[in-house]
Order: structure tokens, then C-alpha cells, then sequence
């Protein structure tokens, strides 16, 4: 591994770890931002299912940043060889799970 790669190796474990330990602030600041967001958008009619889809949109990136950040992640993410045999792992788990949940 050449001195480049082991620096962006770094860095998003780096982000990985700083994600992972706020996540509960996070929560937080993203039931703050999307009432604040709403309020000023002055969107009248946002009931609590269009809040509940916002929130989850939130949630899904955060957990996408993690999954990027994530070191095992970031090799699949950014290594051209592996990710072939990450597609074709989650392939293989995919039809697996859905084989275990037609048997029950």
C-alpha cells in the first residue's frame, strides 16, 4: 500500500470513528435542522408521515457516510479489484436471506 492510500485509509477511519461516536448527537441535530427547515419553508400541510420520510432520508445518509467511512467500506468503495467480489458477495448474502425467509 503506497503512502497515499494509507492517508486516505486514515482519514476516513478518522471520520468513520467521529461519525460513529455522534451518532446520538446527530439525532438530535436532525430532529433540530428538519423542524427549523420546516418552519421556514412555511410548508403548512408536512404532517407527521412526510416528517417521519424527511427524517428517514436523513438517517439513510448518515448511515451511507458510515458505510463509506467504514475502513472494510472504503476498500470496496475505492478498490477497483474488490469490488467485483463485494457485489458478488452481497449477491450471495441477498439470495441467501431471501432462500431463510421462504423457509419459515
Amino acid at each position: 500500500m503506497n503512502r497515499a492510500m494509507l492517508l486516505l485509509n486514515a482519514y476516513y477511519e478518522t471520520l468513520y470513528g467521529r461519525l460513529e461516536n455522534k451518532k446520538a448527537s446527530l439525532a438530535a441535530m436532525i430532529e433540530t435542522l428538519l423542524r427549523s427547515g420546516v418552519r421556514q419553508l412555511g410548508i403548512a400541510d408536512f404532517d407527521g408521515e412526510k416528517y417521519a420520510a424527511y427524517r428517514d432520508v436523513c438517517w439513510a445518509f448518515v448511515d451511507e457516510r458510515l458505510e463509506m467511512y467504514n475502513p472494510i467500506g472504503t476498500q470496496y468503495t475505492f478498490d477497483r479489484l474488490r469490488q467485483k467480489e463485494a457485489i458478488e458477495l452481497e449477491l450471495h448474502f441477498n439470495c441467501t436471506t431471501a432462500a431463510k425467509s421462504l423457509k419459515r
